[in-house]
């Protein structure tokens, strides 16, 4: 059984109104974050897909098990850079 506990995040960023340089103070790290927000979106998706191509390999259940909650984890963390993108 994993202990990985799987966690929605809700940044709310629909309801607000997000501005590109949203750290003023420190515009370079408002430029770095939402590049990785960028970049994020494809590579756990990359992530997902090379996990489900793996999965029928994995001849062991709790890694299986492992690799599911892990998948949805990335899931989660797809959805919330898909936000903050949008936003």
């Amino acid at each position: 059984m994993t202990n990985l506990h799987v966690r929605k995040m809700r940044f709310a960023f629909e309801d607000y109104d997000v501005p590109f340089l949203w750290n003023p103070a420190n515009p370079g790290f408002s430029s770095m974050a939402n590049a990785v927000s960028f970049l994020a979106v494809g590579f756990e998706k990359m992530i997902v897909q090379m996990i489900t191509e793996a999965k029928p390999q994995f001849a062991d259940d709790t890694v299986a098990e492992e690799a599911d909650a892990f998948m949805r984890q990335e899931g989660q963390h797809s959805t919330a850079h898909r936000q903050h993108v949008r936003a």
